[in-house]
Formats: structure tokens, C-alpha cells, sequence
């Protein structure tokens, strides 16, 4: 994620007028462009592997689960894709948090439960918020340190 995340950065005309990119966890901008580390075919040729990789697995888990799994996969992995790229990246308005809650929390734990039990009880739904709640405040603490950079390159989130 970081990768595809640095990557949509670089793209963007807005990328290269703030300094932000350096505070990147994982991945260091300077590393990445000025000591010439990845090209941005590499990175971008990264970035696609790394989309690709789960591939296999998910197939294995839609062929167990059925359409409902297939559907939350795609779900995520276009909530993924339009974090941070296509015309309206959500992380850039403010929306980055309410969907990283209902992905990494929601969606998960009951794709989970369904794929133990094939039904999903209200008992899941309850217990998908705490773990949505603990993720979304991961982001948060993460929005909260880039919160000068977000500012300069217009990226509303919660913090900002």
C-alpha cells in the first residue's frame, strides 16, 4: 500500500511541490527517486505486483465463499484503487477514514464470519466495529503526523 500509495504521489502534479513525501513510513521518497533506488516503471511494475500478488488466494476464498466474498473483495480492492488515484480520490475529501472503517473492519470481519459459518449473525455486525474503530485510529494517528503536508497539498482528511 505504500508503494501504490508513494506511487499516485508522484503522479500527481502536486507531489512534487511539498516535502511530505520524505516522512512516507516504508518507503522514503529521497531513497525512491534521488538515490535512484526504484525508476517509476519499478515502482509502478512494484506497485501492480503487489495488486496482483493476493490474486490467487482470493480466488481460492470466492471459490469457498461464493459471490458475497467476491463481492466484498472488489468492494476493497476499488476502495483501494481510488484511495489516492482516479478522478475523486475519497482520501483526499475527507473520506478516507469512514471507508477505511467499513473496509479493513466491516467488510472484514464479516467476509470472515461468512466464510466460517456462511451466514453473517448481528453479533458479527457488533463485533466488526471495535476492530473497525482500532484501525480507522491507526489512520487517524497517521493523518495527525502529516497533517502540515496534508494541508499544503490539499488533502482533507479528519486532521486537517
Amino acid at each position: 500500500m505504500n508503494l501504490a500509495l508513494l506511487y499516485l504521489l508522484l503522479v500527481k502534479a502536486t507531489a512534487t511541490s511539498f516535502s511530505g513525501l520524505a516522512s512516507l513510513p516504508v518507503v522514503r521518497h529521497d531513497l525512491v527517486t534521488t538515490h535512484h533506488v526504484l525508476t517509476d516503471r519499478q515502482l509502478s511494475a512494484a506497485v501492480a505486483a503487489g495488486r496482483t500478488a493476493p490474486g490467487p488466494n482470493g480466488l481460492y476464498l470466492v471459490s469457498v465463499g461464493g459471490w458475497p466474498i467476491l463481492l466484498i473483495g472488489l468492494i476493497c480492492l476499488l476502495a483501494g484503487l481510488t484511495y489516492s488515484g482516479g478522478p475523486w480520490p475519497f482520501g483526499y475529501h475527507g473520506l478516507g477514514d469512514l471507508v477505511c472503517f467499513i473496509c479493513f473492519g466491516v467488510l472484514a470481519v464479516l467476509g470472515t464470519a461468512y466464510l466460517h459459518r456462511f451466514e453473517i449473525t448481528p453479533l458479527d455486525l457488533w463485533a466488526s466495529i471495535p476492530v473497525g474503530c482500532l484501525v480507522t485510529a491507526i489512520l487517524i494517528v497517521n493523518n495527525l503526523r502529516d497533517i502540515d503536508t496534508d494541508r499544503q497539498a490539499g488533502k482533507m482528511t479528519l486532521a486537517v
